[in-house]
């Protein structure tokens, strides 16, 4: 059957279409598989594609805000607005409702905000919070970053990677001197690290905000052990003492484990290193 020429255009138009569309969701898959980022020789070679299809691909995505380029390697990765439509998605899959029960219960036994926080890519996002009965509170984070060097959700998965990956990330995010207690240097945070493996679980004594103590514990993988979100208890310093943290500690361990054995698999992260053993 012969098409007249706006028809046979329309349909080229289409197929032209779509074709953009499954080469920009490869390259938003390539680059979910590699929370480090990629260069654009990086996700040519390995999609078939030429290096000037990448550029118009990864400019626009760049554009909507769904990636960023590094400042000094110049590579590309994802963005948290890409979790944002996923955060959406499991607002409908009852992820809140698996969850929070585990952190009502934290909360009503503390009396203190407490909140989980999932790995995304090279970040820590708070998804969901449960507030205790005192009357002076810690305000929640709901769908911030977490500030992974001066955070004990953001210290526990830290330190469930090799030194290396630690650090790359957290150098390529910059280490900002929130409170006089920041720690700012690789020697310090190496030692944090280190200390939070020995004990399996972080804590944070005034180094996020003045005034404010929290302690958190690794939601790990029950399918491979693999850190993927974390529990932290947060309050203020002259009630949430130091002993107060330490004193906590395996309950906030057995609650975090509890989440951990419920962890849907379609929230596994795409990509991350296995805990070390």
């Amino acid at each position: 059957m012969l098409e007249r020429g706006n028809d046979a255009e329309t349909r080229q138009t289409e197929h032209n279409a779509g074709n953009a569309i499954h080469r920009t969701l490869a390259v938003l898959e390539r680059m979910a598989a590699s929370p480090s980022g990629l260069s654009i020789t990086e996700l040519a070679d390995g999609l078939a594609l030429n290096k000037a299809t990448i550029f118009r691909i990864l400019a626009s995505l760049q554009s909507a805000g769904y990636v960023e380029q590094e400042q000094y390697s110049q590579r590309y990765r994802l963005t948290l607005k890409i979790a944002v439509l996923a955060f959406s998605l499991i607002d409908t899959m009852g992820f809140e409702e698996i969850c929070q029960p585990y952190l009502d219960e934290l909360a009503r036994e503390t009396g203190e905000l407490c909140q989980l926080a999932v790995v995304q890519g090279n970040d820590m996002i708070f998804v969901a919070k449960a507030e205790g009965n005192q009357r002076v509170k810690v305000v929640p984070l709901m769908g911030r970053r977490v500030a992974l060097h001066a955070s004990g959700g953001g210290k526990v998965w830290l330190a469930s990677l090799p030194d290396a990956d630690a650090l790359r990330i957290v150098m390529s995010q910059s280490l900002p001197q929130l409170t006089e207690r920041t720690l700012t240097t690789a020697g310090a945070l190496l030692q944090e690290w280190e200390q939070v493996r020995r004990q399996g679980y972080a804590t944070v004594v005034q180094e996020y905000w003045d005034d404010v103590n929290s302690v958190g514990a690794p939601v790990r993988s029950g399918r491979g052990g693999q850190v993927v979100a974390a529990i932290s208890v947060a309050g203020p310093a002259n009630r949430f003492t130091v002993a107060r943290l330490h004193e906590l500690a395996p309950q906030l361990i057995a609650a975090a484990d509890s989440v951990g054995r419920v962890w849907p698999q379609w929230r596994e992260p795409v990509s991350g290193v296995r805990a070390e053993e």
